[in-house]
């Protein structure tokens, strides 16, 4: 439903709200990559088991804030459409989870939330998953929580919420949620035992593995990647929305409490986004295990063995870099008309360097994110040099010019890969300096970047095979978005200005991957 609010029950807006009371679990770069690029369907389901939990309470902080948004914001249609796609999204893996009725939801619901069993059949299942992939210590967390919960009429949890006990294998629902203890965590191994039988029998892989495993893999991949597809366009319909609450309340830039909060509503959007993400290419990964094992003739790409996920775990920063000069200089020659955008000079500086430069530095980064926010940095510095020397020779023609050129360095420290983006753009007045970081801010003209948010959102609509148009400028989300994607594995994006001169941008990127996601 478009511009209005969809219908939901009044129990699923209970729960969303009691989800959104429960502590949220960060999950760090490296945590990440522990699955290996071929990860098993046993540690997939133990994996979707912490996502089907981990989403929702996301999701849930969210929706409650877009309901109380200031100034009459959360009454914009297109903000109330952003809301409904995020709790459609709750409502469904929510389903998936809970719904008893189907296979994966009685599954999830005896292993995670202590459902009895009812069948001779379902009490079989369910001890032969607990052997296989559950080690002793996980199990015995999960009975003492049990125990715990039957001695006492309350159990509390740590930010003092009450958690409603068990009877009997079987929970009270008083509509608040907690979190289950058997899958807090994103990566957790299978028993040592359960490896070994695997490695050697790998081939009889529908013998090994369980079909209630392989089948509730499957079907929440599918969930997942609706999800996906739904929040696609979610940056540029509420920036269509925060645009006309712009309009409406005749104001220039947005106030400090909605920028706070875009800050909070994007950098949490990256981290559901890079969970989604991750785990749609490892379930996908762990297919193609079961075809690498079950046919000696398919052979493996060595790109695809550096990968775990949408994770690159030797992401070369020169080759990223190198396609983002690529893409930059085209996007401007597109827009300025130019045969030749100005050129990009790529310097590599790597740790222990000796007199000659080399370009090889490696470190586990995701690729899609830092060709975002080097595309984006790249172009304002030749959005500036252009217009700059344009500026400056009003009398020669567009082809006669020539253009300063902009310069890159890279240097890789003990804890930081620094990339420097230098330009000869004028730079930027000390007193707008504060505004490059505000949502929906540009030098472009309202009318143009109205008509350009417009565009991006009737394209996204219209069909999710049809990539979205890159523009030279225009949505003010560049540099925002940019330094959210920095911060996200504990990285940061800082720019120094030279007013008349030109500007130095230096995106910092965390090397050591140790970090965990900033969750708002």
């Amino acid at each position: 439903m478009t511009g209005g609010r969809a219908r939901f029950s009044s129990q699923l807006l209970e729960r969303i709200w009691a989800s959104s009371e429960l502590p949220q679990t960060a999950v760090s770069l490296r945590q990440m990559c522990q699955f290996g690029a071929h990860p098993n369907p046993g540690v997939m389901f133990k994996a979707s088991c912490f996502i089907l939990q981990e989403l929702p309470i996301r999701l849930a902080y969210r929706i409650r804030e877009l309901e109380s948004l200031p100034n009459g914001l959360d009454k914009i249609s297109d903000v109330i459409e952003v809301r409904n796609w995020y709790t459609q999204s709750f409502k469904e893996l929510h389903d998936f989870s809970h719904d008893i009725s189907t296979k994966h939801g009685m599954l999830f619901q005896m292993l995670n939330e202590e459902l009895e069993p009812q069948s001779f059949e379902e009490k079989s299942t369910l001890h032969n998953l607990k052997r296989l992939l559950y080690k002793d210590k996980e199990l015995d967390h999960e009975k003492k929580d049990i125990n715990t919960s039957l001695q006492r009429d309350r159990t509390f949890i740590d930010d003092g919420l009450i958690v409603p006990h068990v009877h009997s294998g079987k929970r009270i629902h008083s509509g608040l949620e907690k979190r289950s203890r058997i899958s807090d965590k994103y990566y957790s191994a299978l028993p040592a035992i359960t490896m070994e039988q695997w490695s050697s029998n790998s081939k009889d892989f529908y013998q090994f593995w369980p079909k209630e495993i392989l089948l509730f893999n499957s079907e929440f991949y599918r969930v997942l990647q609706d999800i996906k597809v739904r929040h696609d366009a979610t940056v540029v319909t509420l920036a269509k929305g925060v645009l006309k609450w712009k309009t409406t309340c005749q104001q220039n830039i947005v106030n400090d409490s909605v920028q706070s909060f875009l800050d909070r509503f994007y950098l949490s959007r990256i981290g559901i986004r890079m969970l989604i993400g991750q785990h749609l290419e490892l379930l996908k990964s762990s297919l193609k295990s079961h075809n690498m094992n079950g046919n000696a003739n398919v052979g493996t790409d060595e790109e695809e063995e550096d990968y775990v996920g949408i994770i690159c775990t030797k992401t070369n920063i020169s080759d990223v870099a190198q396609d983002a000069i690529d893409s930059a200089r085209f996007i401007c020659s597109e827009h300025y008309g130019l045969y030749d955008a100005p050129k990009v000079n790529l310097l590599c500086f790597p740790l222990g360097r000796d007199k000659c430069l080399s370009k090889d530095i490696e470190f586990m980064y995701v690729p899609g994110h830092l060709i975002h926010m080097l595309v984006e940095t790249l172009k304002n510095a030749l959005r500036a040099t252009v217009e700059k020397t344009v500026c400056e020779n009003p009398n020669k023609e567009l082809y006669d010019l020539k253009f300063p050129e902009v310069k890159i360095i890279i240097s890789e420290g003990l804890e930081d890969i620094t990339v420097k983006i230098s330009d000869e753009g004028g730079g930027i007045a000390r007193s707008s300096l504060p505004l490059i970081w505000t949502y929906l801010y540009t030098t472009m003209p309202n009318d143009s970047q109205r008509e350009l948010i417009e565009e991006n959102s009737e394209l996204n609509g219209s069909s999710a095979l049809q990539p979205l148009t890159v523009p030279m400028a225009g949505f003010g989300y560049g540099l925002a978005l940019s330094r959210l994607y920095a911060r996200y594995f504990g990285g940061d994006l800082k720019l120094i200005s030279m007013e008349g001169f030109g500007t130095d941008v230096y995106l910092h990127l965390n090397r050591l991957s140790t970090s965990s996601e900033p969750l708002p």
